[in-house]
């Protein structure tokens, strides 16, 4: 994988935006998802989407893609304001996404899968099919035998088989979500060549992931969310881990805090200061982290955390005991900055 030097971040930033957003707001029950986003896209361009979860990723995707509308704002492409109703709309001009879970039917060809509601079957003989099918996996670097079945396909494959299917359909514009979540280390290299060799053929890349490495290693540009919000939009080399990090999290919550000691210039750990706070130099016995009424829900809206409070001492381990589901996964994603929590 070769990362976005200097030069050729300078060449992307003066491509044409293609796709535009201008104050996008989006509010289901008691949660306002999107508020007043702006974001845009360029030609050939990698340009990650970063944020927790409940940030408001999801959400803005599924905007784009017409599964849902926004209740205020408006989208352009190529400078043209557009309304999508669902996701056909959407790929009718040329925006695709490819989601996380896959949609493909098991005991279905590749083939059959790719031109599966694009009435292909019924205008071109099937050899016609596996041509286009091949010319698109040879330009792109997409390996896949069409006549395969997909259940005899890795998981890697299958996210081909996905990509490919936008493309057949003409997609210039590809929604990644968070596709390397499902796919071994091997298989994110093929992939991560994949999006470079697209970008190189004018195709763009709206790309969701949490991975930072990943991130700062792919993309040209980096979108930051933060409670619905956007923190601000960074050519790739005007930023770091750290500082997406601290935008991530946003401001400090008075809620989760770290125990007195001291920070590593020797000064006191001020109580309530997560993101600068340090425990390292705690002594033992003494409480370095301490919950109070934490209230988390789940990405299917559920209370998971319901008041939660307990506290953590240096050198102690606390077990976390309870049948799958039952919040842990919530808890450690509080714990760690990944999941938005309220009293």
């Amino acid at each position: 994988m070769k990362t976005p030097d200097f030069q050729e971040t300078r060449l992307v930033q003066d491509k044409r935006v293609i796709l535009s957003l201008s104050g996008i707001s989006k509010q289901f029950p008691g949660v306002l998802a999107n508020d007043g986003i702006n974001f845009d896209l360029k030609e050939g361009e990698i340009h990650t989407i970063l944020g927790e979860n409940g940030a408001g990723k999801s959400t803005l995707m599924n905007i784009i893609d017409g599964i849902f509308p926004a209740d205020s704002g408006k989208i352009s492409l190529f400078g043209h304001q557009v309304v999508f109703s669902n996701p056909r709309q959407a790929i009718s001009h040329g925006i695709g996404m490819v989601f996380q879970h896959f949609m493909l039917i098991k005991n279905h060809s590749v083939a059959e899968n790719i031109i599966l509601g694009t009435g292909g079957l019924g205008q071109l003989k099937i050899d016609e099919v596996h041509r286009q099918i091949t010319e698109i996996c040879d330009r792109y670097d997409l390996h896949v035998d069409p006549e395969r079945k997909i259940r005899e396909l890795s998981i890697g494959e299958q996210q081909r088989v996905e990509i490919i299917k936008v493309l057949y359909r003409g997609a210039k514009i590809l929604i990644l979500d968070e596709p390397t979540a499902v796919l071994t280390p091997q298989e994110s290299e093929a992939l991560y060549q994949i999006m470079q060799r697209l970008a190189e053929e004018n195709h763009s890349i709206i790309f969701i992931s949490h991975k930072m490495k990943e991130v700062l290693d792919l993309s040209h540009r980096i979108t930051v969310l933060n409670r619905g919000r956007s923190m601000g939009t960074f050519p790739r080399e005007e930023t770091n881990g750290e500082m997406l990090s601290n935008l991530m999290l946003g401001k400090k919550n008075p809620h989760l805090t770290l125990g007195s000691g001291t920070t590593e210039s020797g000064g006191s750990i001020p109580e309530g200061d997560f993101k600068t706070g340090r425990i390292s130099s705690a002594k033992k016995g003494e409480e370095v982290v301490r919950l109070t009424d934490i209230y988390a829900r789940n990405d299917r809206g559920n209370m998971a955390l319901n008041g939660l409070s307990f506290s953590l001492n240096q050198g102690e381990i606390v077990g976390v005991a309870g049948v799958s589901g039952n919040g842990q996964v919530e808890l450690a994603e509080v714990l760690s900055g990944m999941r938005n929590f309220s009293r």
